[in-house]
């Protein structure tokens, strides 16, 4: 039996959140995404707190794809990290 995960990220804008969505169901590295939004996320960035909309993915897949998910995402997604 698989062990499952759930990965969270979020994006800027919608558009960006179900593109990236697309590519990881298309690529068969998660069986559902859900995208929620837009959510109120405050964080540090540059050594300023920061405040703003984002929208909220919820990945749901199983623990021995999470390596490529993880790559897949961050070849596609727009933020700077």
């Amino acid at each position: 039996m698989a062990d499952y995960i759930q990965v969270f990220t979020t994006t800027e804008k919608k558009e960006d959140a179900v593109r990236i969505a697309k590519i990881l169901l298309e690529k068969r590295l998660a069986g559902c995404i859900q995208i929620i939004g837009p959510v109120s996320s405050l964080y540090w960035w540059k050594g300023k707190m920061e405040e703003s909309e984002e929208w909220l993915c919820i990945i749901k897949s199983e623990k021995s794809l999470y390596n490529e998910l993880e790559k897949t995402i961050k070849d596609n997604h727009p933020y700077e990290v």
